[in-house]
């Protein structure tokens, strides 16, 4: 198989694993850049049948990988938002869309 083919079908793989998730939570499809983000922290942590069942990060490290931060997409969150009016936080109901990129943070959207 050539590395082309390789990536033509990873790519395949994360387009429909957006519309999946675009279309089981009903979602407006503007919210697909955010899917397709998503989508390949779900793939990385995935097992994977060329690594007898491990995931990359398992087959790498030789250690289990903790997936307990993982998130359904589309969840509601609570995010504590400063308020203008007063110096307290306030938490808000927020809407889990991503992993937000080199920290441990997740990307919500306040309605």
């Amino acid at each position: 198989m050539h590395k082309i083919d390789v990536v033509a079908m990873r790519i395949r793989t994360l387009k429909v694993m957006e519309s999946c998730m675009i279309k089981a939570k009903s979602l407006d499809p503007t919210l697909e850049v955010e899917a397709i983000s998503n989508a390949p922290n779900i793939l990385n942590r995935s097992p994977h049948p060329t690594l007898d069942g491990k995931n990359p990060f398992e087959a790498w490290c030789s250690r289990e990988l903790v997936v307990s931060h993982l998130r359904v997409f589309n969840f509601l969150a609570w995010a504590n938002l400063s308020s203008k009016s007063c110096k307290a936080l306030a938490p808000r109901p927020c809407t889990f869309i991503s992993y937000e990129d080199n920290v441990k943070a997740y990307r919500l959207m306040d309605p």
